[in-house]
């Protein structure tokens, strides 16, 4: 179960970050990107089980963080993955070296298939 804080304590480290984040989210309302945020995760673990509403998630936010959209840039991915990492050994009561292992590993496999680093069919 995730912490109820974690979604806004992610935003707050992942948005202090770098001086390029803030602005992406100035017209952001942060509630329902909180939400967006859960569900792609969600179906990020859903895709990498196989699960095409999974594989459909991904392609959608591949498309809107991509060129034609937000146009997201790449090195940006990298300061998601470390306020994402940080806030889960501040979060999770049973943080541990397997668990930041695990959720390092399932982080770059994301950044990788959002950033479009890794084909969404391997």
């Amino acid at each position: 179960m995730v912490d109820k804080h974690f979604f806004d304590r992610f935003y707050d480290v992942f948005i202090s970050s770098h001086p390029d984040i803030a602005p992406l989210f100035a017209n952001t309302d942060m509630e329902s990107q909180k939400a967006m945020l859960h569900h792609g995760l969600m179906q990020s673990l859903a895709y990498l089980d196989g699960k095409s509403t999974g594989r459909l998630t991904m392609e959608r936010i591949r498309h809107s963080h991509g060129p034609d959209a937000m146009n997201i840039p790449h090195e940006l991915y990298d300061y998601w993955q470390r306020s994402l990492l940080q806030v889960v050994e501040e979060t999770d009561p049973r943080y541990s070296p397997e668990i930041a292992k695990a959720w390092k590993e399932f982080s770059q496999t994301v950044v990788e298939l959002i950033s479009g680093k890794k084909d969404l069919d391997t």
